[in-house]
């Protein structure tokens, strides 16, 4: 019967499980690591036009000033891909609404219903959409029907954010005044939690005093949870900057220590051109470290998205006590059964360094028996050291960890 040594294992998982969670500093759980890969998916082109579904501009019929082409703004995304875009060209101020595979949803003439124009939206992941100008914000259901109009019921405000919260609320910065004395800008800020239901929560004061060069120090983002930032973040701490250096705009990832982990050059985008500077590019990142970027081409406005591949977690234990002694050949049984993708629908491949010289594949890396998470290797001299294991995704993502072990042959 097999029980007893399934209980074994069973005993030696949650030994495993229970020193992960006593000791997270030393199995390194935060996945979003410098091995993160990018892959990325054009989903739709939203086409110039007048028609539903279009992106109306004054220069749709005028080739000769193409160079003028940007992407609608502002724009939002739910986690799934929904987008919420705005554009405003004379009387034309609309908002657009497209599912994740570009079905058009619904268009709005702000002006003609009476809406104020969009300086800033956000959407939360049921669907409703909030919009703010001045000093006003408009709810929208999912299919942009007008919920309630509420003023912020403050003096001179200028709506300049608006976040979506996990709890269906939306967080929203504003500013009441700006002056400058000598090289010194006094900024009045508040941030406030909008709730559906048209109430909002008094005003926390995170108003800005400093220099020109200063204001990178900023509050200008709120998490989910309502934290705030100075920057974007994603949900592992890592903080997103862009940047309009030559040859062209790029989105800067930094680990929560501040090291650039990875650079994305938006002129790789699918039909991307500069146009000597004037091509609009729009971006969005995701709580959860995807992004999507939103550029304008010949055809029209490109939504892009660039799912964020997650290296696999390896955690590697030895089942056979140690130190080991015993007669040859020794069978050492390995346990990896917690190893997992973070991406869902991942496969895994296992590739062992039973010699501790970190190459993999070489002549006996392969000698084992069992399976590739749980393999047994026989040693026939002594060993003290560490074997390596490496799992790489499907992606070429790849994690390696190690156990030490001694084995000694009497």
């Amino acid at each position: 019967s097999r029980e007893p040594e399934m209980n074994k294992k069973i005993n030696s998982s949650l030994i495993i499980l229970i020193s992960l969670l006593i000791f997270p500093a030393l199995t390194s759980l935060n996945p979003a690591t410098a091995e993160s890969i990018y892959t990325p998916e054009v989903l739709y082109t939203i086409p110039w036009g007048d028609d539903p579904g279009m992106i109306n501009t004054l220069w749709n019929e005028n080739p000769g000033i193409d160079l003028l082409m940007f992407p609608p703004s502002p724009w939002t995304v739910t986690s799934t891909g929904e987008i919420v875009v705005a554009q405003g060209i004379i009387n034309e101020e609309q908002l657009m609404k497209f599912a994740s595979d570009g079905t058009f949803i619904n268009r709005i003439n702000l002006r003609q219903e009476g809406l104020p124009f969009t300086q800033a939206c956000a959407i939360a992941e049921t669907g409703e959409v909030l919009i703010g100008s001045g000093g006003t914000l408009c709810l929208l259901d999912s299919t942009l029907d007008l919920i309630l109009l509420v003023p912020l019921p403050y003096p001179d405000v200028h709506i300049s954010s608006i976040f979506p919260s996990d709890s269906g609320s939306f967080w929203v910065i504003y500013r009441t005044n700006s002056s400058k004395v000598d090289d010194t800008w006094y900024i009045d800020r508040y941030v406030i939690e909008f709730f559906q239901d048209g109430s909002m929560s008094e005003p926390q004061d995170i108003s800005f005093v400093g220099t020109w060069e200063e204001l990178d120090d900023m509050v200008s983002f709120i998490t989910p949870h309502g934290t705030l930032s100075q920057c974007l973040e994603d949900m592992y701490g890592y903080k997103y900057q862009f940047t309009g250096e030559e040859p062209g705009t790029h989105l800067v990832k930094r680990s929560p220590e501040g090291e650039i982990v990875y650079t994305h050059h938006l002129y790789s985008d699918p039909g991307w051109e500069l146009w000597e500077g004037l091509g609009g590019v729009h971006h969005f990142v995701s709580w959860s470290g995807d992004f999507y970027t939103l550029h304008a081409t010949a055809d029209g406005a490109v939504l892009t998205y660039y799912e964020l591949n997650l290296p696999p977690v390896c955690i590697l234990h030895v089942f056979t006590p140690m130190p080991y002694q015993g007669p040859s050949p020794a069978a050492i049984e390995f346990d990896a059964i917690l190893t997992y993708d973070p991406n869902e629908g991942d496969t895994l491949t296992y590739e062992w360094d039973f010699d501790g010289d970190r190459i993999f594949g070489e002549p006996g890396d392969d000698d084992y028996t069992g399976d590739p998470d749980n393999p047994t290797h026989e040693y026939t001299s002594d060993y003290d050291g560490p074997v390596f294991l490496r799992v790489t995704d499907n992606h070429g993502a790849f994690s390696i960890c190690s156990v030490p072990i001694i084995v000694e042959i009497v």
